[in-house]
């Protein structure tokens, strides 16, 4: 049983073959909350699921704004596609991760995130995603299609320069 925000207590129930395989992925999916600040364990279960992880990059201060209440409702109509996590560049596991993500230089790229931003990472494959719609613009419906294209491999990808 989970009890992850707006979520209640859920019982998730295991219907599949007996693999070990797939009871191991089951035991640790439902245990992902719908959302979760970005930190060095969360990365570990980006690695071990396989997911894409979408993150949006914002300051801690706007917890309670429209557009974090949005992408939290996103994260929940969207939590079988991917992880989602929030990342702030001030904390550290969030600064390290805005470095990786060339959030933290935003200016050296065009095309490149902005702050607050989405963006999708997707260490299996390696790929890298940045929305090109403001968080503050977004819908459940526009981040919906954001992740759904990411998978699929239709998005732009964003490839950082090095300089």
């Amino acid at each position: 049983m989970t009890n992850f925000d707006e979520e209640g207590f859920k019982l998730h129930l295991y219907t599949n073959s007996s693999d070990i395989q797939t009871f191991a992925r089951w035991m640790i999916e439902p245990q992902i909350p719908p959302i979760v600040q970005f930190d060095t364990v969360i990365g570990e279960t980006m690695r071990s699921t396989k997911k894409p992880t979408v993150i949006m990059f914002r300051s801690e201060e706007d917890e309670f704004e429209d557009y974090t209440a949005i992408y939290k409702s996103a994260a929940l109509a969207n939590r079988d596609k991917a992880i989602f996590v929030w990342a702030d560049k001030e904390d550290a596991d969030g600064n390290d991760l805005a470095k990786h993500m060339k959030v933290e230089d935003y200016g050296l790229d065009p095309g490149g995130p902005i702050y607050p931003s989405i963006t999708l990472m997707w260490i299996y494959y390696n790929k890298r995603y940045i929305s090109q719609i403001d968080p503050r613009r977004h819908s459940v419906q526009t981040i919906t299609e954001f992740v759904d294209n990411c998978l699929k491999f239709n998005h732009k990808e964003f490839l950082p320069s090095i300089f």
